[in-house]
């Protein structure tokens, strides 16, 4: 069976843009576990999230999934940002 749902290492990451409310929830437990990223701006609580470069997007990916007991997807001790 095929899902338009995106993906990452087979996970799924979402069925739209991230809204605001969960990148709050998020970015608690990430500020929390050494994860460190500025932006993430919305018009309102259900409005996509803009403003946040592609690197804090990989760590917030990285915090989702921690929080959720996953591993993260990403290694960025071997990634930086030019």
């Amino acid at each position: 069976m095929l899902s338009s749902e995106p993906s990452a290492g087979g996970r799924d990451l979402g069925p739209g843009p991230v809204v605001l409310d969960p990148l709050r929830q998020v970015r608690e437990f990430a500020h929390a576990n050494d994860y460190h990223f500025a932006g993430g701006w919305a018009k309102a609580a259900d409005h996509p999230v803009h403003s946040l470069d592609w690197f804090d997007c990989v760590k917030w990916y990285n915090a989702r999934s921690q929080s959720e007991h996953l591993t993260p997807c990403h290694d960025l001790a071997s990634w930086e940002p030019s």
